[in-house]
């Protein structure tokens, strides 16, 4: 029995770090240690301040102003009599006086106020102006967030990294344009996917302490599926089989030991596993059906929904999933300056000291995937495809040996295809490959509900209890 749980648990963890080996891990950086007990980091760089340090007022990160502001790039000025503060930076110019909460906006001649929770104030202990970080940062369009582990206010200018996009991704941006969705027309897509996984049989003796595995382990993960969307709805039916034949052919008989009948029972299940689900975006509930329940509660029939609010579940977990999503069902996103923008403003809510340098990497890694001097674009009657190689990406994740390659094909009138095929070779763990094939195109089908009289389960509570 020892043996046997020795075994499953050295499986468990050889596809545990093959799969998370597969994905895209940016390398963080070592930092200096943190200057403060409270810091302001800008576009990765502490900000030092010499002899006033930052401090918190009521959550709120309080600098002396000048230093913030002239950090940021901006031209400052200070008025004795009023004291009153300002800053111009580009196109805009920001007044505030001490001891009020309001900051007068003033860009391109468009101008606006906002009012601060924690006014400027003057610190009696080294007679310097405070300002809040965010405020003021925020009035130059800067993004800004909060690293509470490091108790370091995150400012970042996103067109120091995005700038160039409208430049350097034209071709993207074309196909974007073409295959842009109408969010009254209703819309099938069509996946399929192979996923194969190879574990090395030197890494499971490694972990199991013995030799006895005298062939690679492998498993074959298939996916079909059909989803229907118009607008913040969606309908999935979804299958999903594995080959566990490799697999389980390659297990020492004498170390895991005979197969029960619940055992078999629940390999064949495994082996081809279906599912249906329903989702309405703007509230967040989730509906979901498959015909593995009785395994999930034995007491269930295969015929009963389980219904939970992905938001409340996202939420319990300090994620704000509702405000992302209402961001992207009303974001106007049909070019990849769109696109970017949209993951600076979700980046603020998980901001850290290391977020900088990580979006470099990911805009250096797009220009090498999908930039204008990496895709390959041809045109066959009223089809364009475009081909993107995958190989590079070794370069920015820290692998070797990642082959493949990212296939679209716009046919027009909001129709389109995607193929795409990459294999990585992790060295001492093992081999990865995926191949997806999806199309996506406008249909009259329309979005499947929850059948009428079918028996619903609220199991939200459940998993924000596990969580």
């Amino acid at each position: 029995m020892v043996k046997r749980l020795k075994v499953l648990l050295a499986v468990v963890m050889s596809v545990a770090l093959i799969a998370s080996s597969s994905f895209c891990v940016l390398a963080e950086e070592d930092f200096d240690p943190a200057l403060y007990d409270y810091n302001v980091m800008l576009n990765g760089d502490y900000v030092e301040f010499s002899d006033a340090a930052p401090v918190n007022v009521e959550g709120r990160i309080m600098v002396p102003f000048r230093v913030i502001l002239e950090t940021l790039g901006a031209t400052v000025s200070w008025d004795d009599p009023t004291r009153t503060v300002t800053a111009a930076l580009d196109d805009t110019t920001i007044t505030f006086v001490v001891g009020q909460p309001n900051i007068n906006i003033d860009k391109a001649g468009e101008k606006s106020v906002k009012k601060m929770d924690v006014v400027p104030y003057i610190n009696p202990a080294n007679n310097r102006t405070y300002v809040s970080t965010r405020f003021v940062a925020e009035s130059f369009g800067f993004n800004v967030g909060w690293d509470s582990e490091m108790a370091t206010a995150i400012i970042i200018d996103y067109d120091t990294i995005f700038g160039s996009a409208a430049e350097d991704f034209t071709e993207m941006d074309a196909f974007m344009q073409s295959t842009k969705v109408d969010m009254n027309a209703t819309y099938e897509s069509l996946i399929s996917a192979v996923v194969e996984i190879s574990i090395y049989k030197e890494m499971i003796n490694s972990l199991v302490g013995e030799t006895l595995f005298n062939k690679d382990l492998s498993l074959e993960i298939a996916v079909d599926g059909e989803a229907i969307t118009k607008g913040d709805e969606v309908s999935l039916d979804m299958g999903m089989s594995m080959n566990l034949d490799e697999l389980l052919s390659a297990l020492p008989a004498d170390a895991v030991g005979e197969l029960t009948a619940e055992d078999k029972a629940i390999l064949d299940t495994l082996s081809d596993m279906e599912i249906s689900a329903y989702a309405e975006m703007e509230s967040g509930e989730m509906c979901f059906t498959t015909n593995m329940n009785s395994m999930i509660d034995p007491s269930l029939g295969d015929d009963v929904w389980f219904k939970m609010n992905l938001y409340d579940i996202y939420e319990s977990i300090g994620l704000d999933l509702g405000a992302m999503m209402d961001s992207a069902l009303t974001a106007e996103i049909t070019s990849m300056e769109d696109t970017l923008d949209f993951i600076a403003e979700m980046s603020e809510e998980t901001m850290t000291i290391y977020t900088y340098d990580e979006m470099v990497t990911v805009y250096d890694l797009l220009k090498a995937m999908i930039g204008d001097d990496a895709l390959k674009v041809s045109k066959s009657g009223a089809a364009t495809t475009y081909t993107a190689d995958l190989s590079g990406i070794g370069d920015y994740i820290g692998y070797d040996g990642i082959k493949g390659k990212l296939v679209m094909t716009d046919r027009q009138n909001g129709n389109y295809d995607c193929v795409m095929e990459i294999v990585m070779d992790i060295e001492g763990l093992g081999e990865i490959s995926m191949s997806i094939d999806a199309s996506y195109d406008k249909t009259d089908k329309a979005v499947e509900k929850v059948p009428a009289g079918a028996q619903v389960v609220d199991i939200s509570s459940a998993i924000t209890d596990v969580l």
